[in-house]
């Protein structure tokens, strides 16, 4: 259940612990792409999970959970599955569009997914139905992805996938959802990276087995094979806030972090600081904002 208050230091320290999850997944984003730089897409998805399940095992035989102690219907694994989709739509749109680009798309597929899902109540939710008071918070979003491509090159191929991510994301945390109700947290991770490591190997060696040729030597940073343990950590911190702080802001703040962070990567890697960038994210701002708000004052119909 949700705490009731959250007051004094608490105020303070949690929103700016949502905003530092929002940027540390935008860190995790150049991690995971620059092992797939040095690796390619589907070789680097399989590192990924393997450095996650090393991490999420660990923690659950320190804790002596148990991930086999309840039968699970197939469906619940699902989420493993299309989050390898979402990882390799991700790594696969890094370096040849802007990582900026790839987090607007990702979250307006995830924004246009998840109001589709609320639209007709799928997957088991409460249905909240489109009426046009949205209108004007998606309008917004548009507009500040078109400013953000607009300065940029444009590789329809990527912009596609980004998107793709962002809808790939919310299916498997739906799936993901009913699966940690079911066996917890740090379990449910550890049947996310099981599966999605069967996935990714499987696509390796169907889709691209000339890639496990790039075993044969290292990247140049170590911090490259991260990214699955940052995929552990974002979850876990997620978790922590999610139930102290309101979804309205915590959603709003996680999007400020997570588009922000992207803009000053963008910046440092690129050696200059693209305005169109940042005002295409303040108007992606504005339009999520006006996005849940609109969502918090709507009644839900059963």
């Amino acid at each position: 259940t949700r705490s009731p208050t959250v007051t004094g230091v608490q105020t303070c320290a949690l929103p700016i612990f949502t905003l530092i999850i929002g940027a540390f997944i935008s860190v995790m984003l150049t991690v995971n792409g620059t092992l797939t730089l040095h690796y390619g897409v589907y070789l680097a998805t399989v590192l990924i999970h393997i450095v996650g399940l090393i991490a999420v095992t660990a923690i659950i035989l320190i804790k002596k959970e148990h991930p086999f102690a309840k039968r699970l219907p197939l469906s619940f694994f699902l989420g493993g599955v299309i989050g390898v989709i979402s990882t390799i739509f991700n790594v696969g749109a890094f370096g040849k569009i802007s990582l900026t680009a790839i987090t607007a798309l990702c979250m307006l597929g995830m924004t246009l997914s998840s109001m589709l899902i609320d639209q007709y109540g799928l997957y088991g939710m409460t249905r909240v139905p489109i009426t046009a008071r949205k209108l004007p918070g998606i309008f917004f979003v548009l507009f500040g992805i078109f400013i953000m491509l607009l300065g940029s090159k444009f590789d329809f191929i990527p912009v596609v996938i980004s998107f793709c991510s962002g809808v790939t994301i919310v299916l498997s945390r739906t799936y993901n959802a009913r699966l940690s109700k079911a066996t917890g947290l740090f379990v449910s991770s550890w049947y996310n990276y099981s599966t999605g490591l069967v996935s990714a190997l499987i696509a390796l060696l169907v889709i691209a087995p000339q890639e496990l040729n790039a075993l044969q030597s290292i990247p140049p940073v170590w911090w490259a094979f991260t990214g699955g343990l940052m995929g552990l950590v974002t979850v876990t911190l997620n978790s922590v806030v999610v139930v102290k702080i309101p979804a309205l802001y915590m959603t709003v703040l996680l999007f400020i972090g997570q588009v922000f962070s992207s803009i000053l990567i963008d910046s440092f890697l690129s050696g200059h600081f693209a305005a169109a960038d940042a005002l295409g994210g303040l108007c992606m701002i504005a339009g999520q904002i006006l996005h849940v708000y609109t969502d918090s004052k709507k009644p839900s119909i059963p």
